[in-house]
Formats: C-alpha cells, sequence, structure tokens
C-alpha cells in the first residue's frame, strides 16, 4: 500500500492540514482474496478526526478509525480505486450529515446524452459545482474538470457501455452517483 502524488508513490505523508482532505492510496494485491486497511497508530494528529476509505468504484466510503475495511479483490494493482479521507468531526450527528448529503444528491441531476457524447450535471439549488470527476467501475480515472463555478455543467466525453460512477464536488458538498450507460 502507498500514497500516489504527482503519479510518484509514496510510503510515508506529511501536510500541514489533513482536514477535509482526500488522498490517492495505492494498493498491490498479489494474491485474490480479503483485502483489510485498518488504523495502528495515529500520530500528531487531532483527536477529533474522523478517517474514510472511499471506494471510488462504487462511491461508498467506509470509516476505519474503530474497525479495519475489508473487501474482496482480485490480484492486481489498483492506483485509482480508493482514497483515504480526512474530516474534522462536526457537532452535526452523522445522520444529519446523512441527510444533508441526500438532500443534495436529490436535488442533482446527472444524465449521459448518448447522441451528443456529452456527460450534463445540474445543480437544482444555489449550490455552484466546483468539480466533476468521472470513474469507471475500475476506479479508473476517465475525465476531470475543475475550476466550473457554475450551477449547470456539460462535458464531452467517449465512453463505453458499463457502470461509472461521477464525483461531484458543491459549495454545499461532495456526493458520488452512479450511472449505467448502455
Amino acid at each position: 500500500m502507498y500514497w500516489i502524488f504527482n503519479n510518484n508513490k509514496f510510503v510515508i505523508q506529511a501536510v500541514n492540514d489533513f482536514n477535509n482532505h482526500e488522498f490517492l492510496l495505492g494498493l498491490i494485491v498479489k494474491k485474490s482474496g480479503l483485502a483489510t486497511i485498518r488504523i495502528d497508530t495515529i500520530e500528531n494528529m487531532d483527536s477529533n478526526m474522523e478517517i474514510y476509505i472511499l471506494d471510488v468504484a462504487n462511491g461508498k466510503t467506509y470509516q476505519i478509525g474503530d474497525k479495519p475495511f475489508e473487501i474482496y479483490l482480485e490480484a492486481g494493482v489498483y492506483d485509482q480505486r480508493f482514497k483515504i479521507v480526512f474530516q474534522a468531526s462536526t457537532n452535526k450527528s452523522s445522520t444529519t450529515t446523512k441527510i444533508d448529503n441526500l438532500d443534495l444528491a436529490n436535488k442533482t441531476l446527472v444524465y449521459f446524452d448518448r447522441k451528443n457524447s456529452r456527460l450534463n450535471i445540474n445543480v437544482k439549488d444555489e449550490s455552484k459545482i466546483f468539480e466533476v470527476v468521472l470513474y469507471n467501475i475500475m476506479g479508473q480515472k476517465i475525465v476531470s474538470v475543475d475550476n466550473v463555478q457554475k450551477q449547470e455543467v456539460s462535458i464531452p466525453i467517449q465512453v463505453s457501455s458499463g457502470a461509472y460512477v461521477v464525483k461531484i464536488s458543491t459549495a454545499n458538498g461532495a456526493m458520488n452517483k452512479k450511472i449505467i450507460l448502455d
């Protein structure tokens, strides 16, 4: 396992502030089976920090502070599938956060216009889109657009049929949406 920065692999990482950061996590699996990611020790970090694993392939996050993250993986290299996410705890309950994320997701329309080969995203509240990243089901980044600063975006893409995850960052939070193209 290793961190990936600027297409380089590192086994140690230091930053000034971990709060609300995502870091790409690379894994090499030599034999198919159950892979486990856990935290043994945390040093020099705020005790209120929550740590998650983001599985880009399915758009789900898993908290790993108290228990390890486990997943069955085939043998191979996974350089674009997983991210480690650091987020400061808030006074809001996790239920409230889930409701806020669900509300944001319900106000966001994501669809693919096959005729024009464009991925269209429309946020129906006053929030502006900052960044859009499209991943295939293997966690490979297909396209990334940042500095959007609009409520609507239409991105030209050339993709084959299959399942994809669209990560959308807005002024009101971030979400992942799964889309299936046939």
